[in-house]
Order: C-alpha cells, then structure tokens, then sequence
C-alpha cells in the first residue's frame, strides 16, 4: 500500500516563530516541509512551550525541565469512504531525569489524532512498552472512515510534568490504507454514521493503551464552586505533578491517580 502522507520522513524545514519565556529564555519553532507543529500551553506561563527543531534525520521536540504538549500536523489529507487505515510513527524518546530521579515510564506519552471538521477518531495516551526510554519506537493507530473525508493528520505528544529533559525523535510519520481485516474486528470509525452511533467502537492500538483520559470530569466543591474557580493554574500544576509523581510509585492506584491528575490539568 502507498503511503498518503508529504514529506513522511519530514524533511526540510521553514521558520516558524521564535518564542521567549518569562525568565528571558529563547526557543525556537521550525515546521518540517508540508507540515505544521502546533504546541499547547501546559503552564501558567503560555511562552513556556516545547521547541520543533529541524535534524539530519526527521525533527525533534526540545522540552526542557517544563510540562509541555505538541503535534506535527498534515492538513488536507483525503481519504476514501468505507476504508481502514493505518498510521504509523517511528521516533524515539530521548528521556532524561536528572538530580538522581527515578525514570518514569509514563512521563512522556504519545498519541494519534484524525479530524475532519467536528469529526474526530483518536487514541487514549500511550506509554513505551519497551521498559525504558531512548529506543526506537513504532507505533501503529487503526481507523476506518464511513465517508469520503479530508482530514487533519496528528501525532501528539506530551509530558505531564516539569522534571524532565525531553527530546522526541520523529523520524517518520505515514499514513497508508490497508484490508479490512487489519486491526481486527473492531476498530473506531471516523464519520456522519459513526457519530450518530450510541455505542462507538473501542480504540483499537498495537499496544497496550493507558486508561481514557478525556472523558472524566473534575468534581464541582460542595461550595457550588468548580475547582478552576478556586484554585490558580500554578496550584493545579503543582497538584497534578504530585499525583502523577504518585501514580508512578503506587501501581494499584495509578490509574485513578492519572485520571485524577488530568481532570485537574483540564481545569486551566
């Protein structure tokens, strides 16, 4: 099968913008040919984002010592109706925790992302399967459509929390389409039908995924009050890193720990 994709193993690039923190450091945002990088603010301060660097092979994400959220996106990708698909990214996650920290396997998590419009298919969050960072990674994301549709490509990545050196490798990133066998016998639909849908189908990866995270909601204070209401996004930050940090030590309530965590940092 061919791949869908411009420019899959991204190279050339073009500036986009160079952006300077509150404490007066510079970082720099390029986009790859035929591509855009698009980073979320993750911290009280919005110049306090990761940097998108063109290298020999493909480009990396710079995240230094700051929570952080981003993407490489492709827009006007076309794809044909009653049709699966696979995604793939290859990089690898150049991860470090300095000052003698454990290294934290669920730092730093990754993620696809196809939209048309309101229409959207994605992934939960999901972790190296490989027991430690700084190895190559292939990671595969199956969706079919039940229309014709031109699509926003993204692959995401974050870190949930500030005490790690970050690179993110991306080498390649394709997009290609495949028999209706590949991924089993369910897999999520991207479109008019499958929205209408009352039961969605499950998210089918080539890895284990970490529990949803973008369907809990942040419990309201009996005051009637929500939580944004009452605590600052530096408190949220600092709360969130805690359960994070939590979850990592404590396997039997890591899950509720993370859900937790990421309803608070919703809240911002």
């Amino acid at each position: 099968m061919s791949n869908l994709l411009s420019n899959p193993t991204l190279s050339g690039f073009s500036l986009g913008r160079y952006f300077t923190d509150k404490q007066g450091k510079v970082g720099t945002i390029e986009n790859p040919n035929n591509w855009e990088f698009v980073a979320l603010p993750r911290e009280s301060d919005p110049e306090k984002l990761p940097q998108s660097l063109h290298r020999d092979r493909g480009f990396v994400i710079s995240a230094g010592y700051r929570s952080w959220e981003a993407a490489y996106v492709q827009k006007g990708v076309q794809l044909e109706a009653n049709q699966r698909y696979l995604a793939r990214a290859i990089f690898k996650p150049d991860i470090n925790f300095p000052g003698g920290q454990k290294v934290d396997l669920t730092a730093v998590t990754w993620r696809f992302r196809m939209q048309a419009g309101d229409k959207v298919v994605e992934q939960d969050w999901d972790v190296t399967h490989k027991g430690q960072y700084k190895q190559e990674e292939t990671f595969e994301f199956v969706f079919e459509t039940t229309e014709a549709l031109t699509v926003e490509y993204q692959f995401w990545a974050r870190s949930f929390y500030a005490g790690n050196d970050a690179d993110l490798d991306v080498y390649q990133l394709t997009l290609e389409p495949v028999a209706a066998d590949v991924g089993g016998e369910n897999v999520p639909k991207l479109g008019t039908a499958a929205a209408a849908s009352t039961a969605p189908a499950p998210v089918q990866t080539t890895q284990n995924s970490l529990p949803d995270t973008e369907t809990v909601e942040a419990p309201a204070a009996k005051s009637g009050k929500a939580l944004g209401e009452v605590l600052t996004s530096s408190e949220i930050d600092e709360i969130s890193a805690s359960l994070h940090a939590l979850a990592s030590s404590n396997p039997t309530a890591a899950k509720g720990l993370n859900l937790l965590a990421d309803a608070l940092e919703r809240l911002k």
